[in-house]
């Protein structure tokens, strides 16, 4: 019983260095050898406990994926029914949709990894999930404070806001929440009217 325990702490420790490398450097930053030095374990346990280099991306982009709807699950759970001033429902949906100390890279990181499906469709289904929880996200966010929304609304904002961070990280240097903040103060209204 205490290998197995040792086996999944080691195992854990491989898949939160992957995603630290992931969220540093994207998907190209993951190889065995730099996981291995960041988790601190030997080069042959990333292909003792994963069968490939694919399987180890995977489980790192579940990981990130995990966190990231806990994080906004969190936050919903925080939001009561009351009807909010433009300006403090846009700080909300950028908590939402970027959160405010996100940094470039790691959302570029996030980004990448919807780009990089084509090459890697082993994380299809993982972005497939994160893109459906982060729209129920907004519709629930809006009708919260009193917008509810169709689910076309709501995707159109969360592909609008991916166009904007992708614009924002080519930007020096980035604002990422800034840019976020900004394009939903400008449709917002149009696109969730009160009431």
């Amino acid at each position: 019983m205490t290998s197995t325990r040792k086996g999944e702490r080691r195992r854990q420790a491989l898949i939160e260095a992957a995603a630290e490398l992931m969220r540093e450097g994207g998907l190209e930053a993951v190889r065995h050898r730099g996981v291995a030095q960041r988790a601190g374990l030997p080069l042959a346990s990333t292909t003792y406990y994963f069968a490939s280099l694919d399987d180890l991306v995977v489980s790192a982009a579940e990981f990130e994926a995990a966190d990231a709807m806990n994080r906004v699950d969190v936050l919903l759970a925080g939001v009561p029914r009351r009807a909010r001033s433009i300006h403090t429902l846009t700080d909300l949906l950028v908590d939402v949709l970027v959160g405010r100390r996100v940094g470039a890279d790691a959302l570029a990181s996030r980004y990448e990894q919807n780009l990089a499906i084509a090459r890697h469709p082993e994380l299809r289904e993982i972005q497939v999930r994160m893109r459906a929880h982060t729209i129920a996200a907004i519709s629930e966010v809006l009708a919260r404070s009193g917008r509810p929304v169709s689910e076309a609304r709501a995707r159109a904002l969360e592909a609008m806001v991916a166009g904007a961070v992708l614009g924002a990280v080519l930007d020096e240097p980035p604002d990422l929440a800034g840019t976020v903040r900004s394009l939903l103060f400008d449709v917002i209204d149009q696109l969730a009217p009160p009431g």
